[in-house]
């Protein structure tokens, strides 16, 4: 069952609505379902896409379902994203370009290879070490975040302080990527996230760094 959101038409001369930042992400764990609702504000509503699905192709299906259903409006400043993990893995490789082809004209998919946690080290490092699974780079998180675990609360309190170096320690792993000849959104383009990029749609500017 979609989610029962449903954007306000525009035009009525109200006061301007919040804009709108549709999320599909992954149904097997809640990670990042707490640590985007942290963006929730007074300007922007964070919304997310309905279903449970695990994998990229089924998650951009919904994504691009539930925006039209929603009747969003990129206008008004809406934006949707598929947050996926890479898992450093060659079939998800193929199921995330799928889903870029899928999402293309109302979004966008947003990879963190092998899995949010790199994101979140981002906070404190912007450490190029590869892994090998999602499992070390969890591990190597517990580092800075002792007791960390999937799923846990207050994830998003704990970082936001940090929240400009992680920007910033996130486009150094780009341009380290890059500079080696690694392809966005391939299996070994890591460690990488992009999650910086939906921050800078909800901050409401082009560059935030």
């Amino acid at each position: 069952m979609r989610q029962g959101y449903v954007a306000k038409k525009r035009n009525t001369g109200s006061r301007k609505r919040r804009r709108i930042v549709l999320l599909a992400v992954e149904g097997k764990n809640k990670t990042e379902t707490n640590y985007f609702r942290g963006f929730d504000s007074k300007d922007t509503k964070i919304v997310f896409a309905s279903g449970n699905d695990t994998d990229p192709i089924n998650m951009a299906n919904s994504l691009v379902e539930d925006y039209k259903f929603n009747d969003l409006d990129d206008e008004l400043g809406d934006a949707a994203f598929c947050v996926v993990d890479g898992d450093v893995s060659k079939t998800r490789e193929k199921q995330v370009l799928e889903a870029d082809r899928i999402v293309k004209k109302i979004g966008s998919v947003i990879v963190s290879n092998p899995c949010i946690e790199i994101w979140f080290l981002c906070h404190f490092s912007p450490s190029s070490r590869q892994f090998q699974s999602s499992k070390e780079a969890v591990n190597r998180l517990k580092d800075y975040i002792p007791g960390y675990e999937k799923n846990m609360d207050g994830i998003y309190d704990l970082l936001k302080e940090k929240q400009k170096d992680a920007i910033k320690n996130a486009k150094t792993l780009d341009r380290i990527n890059e500079s080696v000849g690694r392809k966005l959104h391939h299996y070994d383009y890591q460690p990488s996230t992009e999650i910086y990029k939906i921050i800078k749609t909800m901050s409401g500017v082009k560059e935030i760094i």
